[in-house]
């Protein structure tokens, strides 16, 4: 049975015997309120469109209902604090599609969809996330919310190089350490433009980079960029994008290199911080990291991932947790199998020729009579 002690997830991979694959939400039904996730609003409402009024609250992007034309395309590309600030002084809020389903749930928690990047903010900002008793994913979230990546062109480092010297000449920060960014954008600049690849940049930028405390420098250029955003002029603050995320960066080099991936570093490795020259005359420097956040959801509450094409290896490796994967028709029969990662069994159970009862009468004996497998 499935606790907070002794967490697992679960990673269906069903054909119901009709020969055709489904990584659908139909893979799974729950009695109690449940949060489906998948990687489209179309995918996901036409999933929700065969419970009937079972997933009526439907969650969706700002950017996509946003009726307001001096902020519609533009939620994305600003703070959250920001983009809130929009919202709560908006004449356009009432009738708005994105608070709806918020209010739909205010007084009663009922069963919702929304897209992946809600997965990891629901958390922070939905009241009724603690009512939520299972979390159904449809498909990989790996590329939308596990894998993060920001990427630095040499657009951003013009805007951002452009903002600090504003910031110098207006004597809102310590030149000391606006001149020290200014030496990191220099880094990266040449970076995008080394015919070698850009490695020996790469190192210096991160030593630059661990040197410097942002704190006061970030909070002056978020609100440049937030102000040129709304005034139509997108880019990614280069300095921002660094600091906020090196953190994550040296815990995912960390991590690779205690899994044996990596070995020890001085400086995360390329796939992690880095050019990337793969478009030409069009370097980006890469910053990839894995999403923490995402590996505490399946330790509140029972998870259920719904991908057919997904090696059980990789959802391991998001959750950082056991995985039990079902295939269809299977059997009480399993094989354990030892992830090298990690020592913790696999159940993976798959048996030819026997009927998808016996994977009803599994997923009962692990959680329940509440749960069901159509």
């Amino acid at each position: 049975m499935w606790s907070t002690d002794n967490p697992f997830v679960v990673h269906f991979k069903t054909t119901q015997g009709t020969g055709k694959t489904t990584g659908g939400m139909d893979a799974v039904e729950i009695k109690g309120p449940a949060a489906a996730f998948g990687p489209r609003h179309e995918d996901i409402n036409e999933d929700a469109n065969r419970f009937g009024d079972r997933y009526s609250i439907r969650f969706v992007g700002k950017d996509k209902v946003c009726t307001n034309l001096k902020y519609k395309d533009k939620h994305s590309s600003v703070s959250k604090d920001v983009s809130k600030e929009w919202c709560d002084g908006c004449p356009e809020r009432d009738g708005c599609a994105y608070f709806e389903p918020f209010n739909q749930i205010k007084n009663k928690t009922r069963s919702l969809t929304a897209p992946h990047n809600y997965l990891e903010i629901f958390p922070d900002i939905l009241d009724q996330w603690g009512d939520i008793e299972v979390v159904l994913i449809d498909e990989t979230p790996w590329y939308n919310i596990f894998e993060k990546t920001a990427r630095i062109g040499a657009h951003d480092i013009s805007h951002t190089r452009s903002a600090l010297r504003k910031l110098d000449d207006e004597d809102k920060a310590d030149s000391d350490v606006i001149k020290r960014a200014l030496s990191l954008l220099d880094t990266l600049s040449a970076g995008l433009s080394d015919k070698d690849g850009g490695e020996r940049q790469a190192d210096r930028a991160y030593e630059l980079a661990t040197s410097i405390d942002f704190d006061e420098l970030t909070t002056e250029l978020t609100k440049i960029h937030d102000g040129r955003v709304l005034e139509g002029t997108d880019y990614t603050d280069a300095i921002v994008a660094i600091a906020d995320n090196l953190t994550e960066i040296k815990q995912t080099a960390r991590w690779a290199s205690d899994q044996g991936i990596i070995g020890e570093f001085d400086s995360p490795p390329e796939q992690l911080w880095g050019v990337d020259n793969s478009t030409k005359d069009n370097a980006k420097f890469e910053l990839r990291w894995r999403n923490v956040d995402l590996m505490e959801i399946a330790r509140q509450k029972p998870v259920f991932v719904l991908a057919t094409e997904m090696p059980t290896e990789s959802v391991e490796a998001m959750f950082d947790l056991p995985v039990v994967t079902v295939e269809d028709t299977v059997t009480p029969e399993a094989e354990i199998i030892q992830l090298n990662s990690r020592m913790a069994g696999i159940t993976r159970l798959r048996k030819r020729n026997q009927t998808f009862d016996n994977l009803v009468e599994f997923t009962r004996s692990l959680f329940g009579s509440r749960l069901l497998v159509r």
